[in-house]
C-alpha cells in the first residue's frame, strides 16, 4: 500500500481478506514482522470487487487509521 494523507492509506482490496484490525506500516522493501502494527478505525473496499468475478480490476481499497501515521511515513 501507499499513504496517501497523514491518516490514509491506498492498498489492494485483495490484502484485505478477513476482519481487518490493524496493518503493520514500514518502509523496508522486506517484511518485519517484529515491526509495531497500527490500529486500524475502517477500511472500505472498491464497490465493484468481487475476489471471485472480478479478476482483480477494481482491486482498490482505502484504509483509515485511529491515529496518524508515524513522521516517517512519506506521504504521497
Amino acid at each position: 500500500g501507499v499513504a496517501v494523507g497523514p491518516v490514509t492509506l491506498l492498498t489492494a482490496a485483495h490484502c484485505l481478506d478477513g476482519e481487518i484490525k490493524r496493518v503493520r506500516v514500514f518502509t523496508s522493501e522486506h517484511y518485519d514482522p517484529k515491526l509495531p502494527s497500527l490500529e486500524v478505525k475502517e477500511y472500505k473496499l472498491h464497490p465493484d470487487y468481487d475476489p471471485k468475478r472480478s479478476r482483480y480490476r477494481n482491486d482498490l481499497s482505502k484504509i483509515t487509521m485511529k491515529e496518524k501515521l508515524p513522521d516517517f511515513i512519506k506521504i504521497y
